[in-house]
């Protein structure tokens, strides 16, 4: 069995499948989903690395409403 974390977004539904945390953050910023200047004003300059440190209960409280990690196992 492995894990496997779907990225959802608010209007567009399941946007991206990957296989950890670090992935899912990465998958978000090399898509554009994140918004520079939100991110700033919300989380500061370094906001890329601020969120890369967090976990997954933490980004889907930050993000409720915007974007929501599901983690489920796969065979």
């Amino acid at each position: 069995m492995k894990t496997l974390i779907i990225i959802h977004e608010e209007c567009h539904g399941a946007i991206g499948y990957v296989h950890n945390y670090k992935r899912a953050i990465d998958f978000l910023y090399c898509n554009d989903w994140f918004d520079e200047e939100e991110m700033i004003a919300n989380f500061g300059v370094d906001w890329l690395n601020q969120i890369s440190k967090w976990n997954i209960d933490t980004f889907n409280e930050e993000f409720n409403g915007c974007f929501q990690l599901e983690v489920t196992e796969i065979y």
